[in-house]
């Protein structure tokens, strides 16, 4: 069990490294020498660099620690350290990569195109591992804490769409709007590619012989309940337990190697869900 926790981390950092480094490419070689801020703390980053002259992981770095600080007493510990860690990473990596990246500074469509794109293949080799960049995805769950009749998805986007206003302003072009939400926008699309969901969640059903452990290794790994549902097969009319699970977005590519290692021949239903509540999502609360 040691030496699968330490694989475990050693993946962890490796998705957190390789993703850093293609989220480094898409900002130091597309976005930010076009002008382009894709929203988020990354975009705000870019802003203030072209202000201030500091580096844009100096910006994200000192951006975040507030809303780590906040993170730790409200979100949990586990949660906050993941995401220092990443944070820490993705800043140093932003940074040295953009002293030696080539520029594109040509047509900047092309540029908000490609740095959409990898922008959420860095984050998305990151989600896949369980972990976030902090930034907005701090800044959601908080307002969730305080608003929870928020949906997810329209909290992200506000938050996006300050940011890209603010660049334009800051830049006195409108095309800077423009761009940055055709990169923001690319760069969900991609992240969603990746994970095979969606920001809510994904309702997950699973057949399979060796449905109790694979119950028992999602709940010690990824931390989510599950529930063993009697059933019958309806070609031998034999007894079946099928498995059904809810979780995040960026687990459900864990979820699905966990049950592989169980039962490549395993049965699995994937639906999206709208809205999940309760323990480990959003409190079930009432409608005012």
């Amino acid at each position: 069990m040691k030496n699968l926790n330490w694989k475990e981390h050693g993946l962890d950092l490796l998705a957190d490294l390789v993703g850093s480094f293609i989220f480094a490419i898409s900002l130091q070689s597309f976005n930010a020498p076009n002008q382009i801020a894709p929203g988020g703390v990354s975009g705000l980053a870019v802003v203030l660099e072209y202000l201030t002259g500091l580096s844009i992981g100096t910006w994200s770095l000192l951006i975040n620690i507030p809303l780590l600080a906040t993170g730790w007493w409200i979100l949990g510990r586990h949660f906050t350290i993941r995401t220092m860690i990443t944070v820490v990473i993705m800043s140093a990596i932003t940074d040295f990569a953009g002293l030696f990246l080539p520029v594109y500074t040509g047509d900047a469509l092309l540029a908000s195109i490609f740095g959409g794109v990898l922008m959420g293949t860095g984050l998305g080799l990151i989600f896949m591992r369980g972990s976030t960049t902090g930034g907005t995805d701090i800044v959601s769950r908080l307002l969730l804490k305080w608003f929870p009749h928020m949906q997810m998805g329209r909290v992200l986007l506000m938050i996006d769409v300050v940011t890209i206003l603010f660049s334009a302003a800051v830049f006195q072009q409108i095309e800077t709007a423009l761009y940055g939400t055709v990169s923001a926008f690319l760069a969900g699309k991609v992240i969603d590619t990746l994970l095979y969901g969606m920001e809510t969640g994904k309702l997950v059903y699973i057949i399979s012989p060796q449905s109790i452990p694979i119950s028992l290794q999602l709940m010690d790994e990824l931390g989510r309940g599950c529930t063993l549902v009697k059933a019958e097969g309806g070609y031998k009319r034999q007894d079946i337990q099928m498995l059904l699970i809810a979780v995040h977005r960026q687990q459900y590519y864990r979820l699905k190697r966990i049950v592989h290692d169980f039962d490549p021949n395993a049965f699995i239903i994937v639906t999206d869900s709208t809205e999940v509540l309760g323990e480990g999502f959003k409190p079930i609360t009432k409608d005012v």
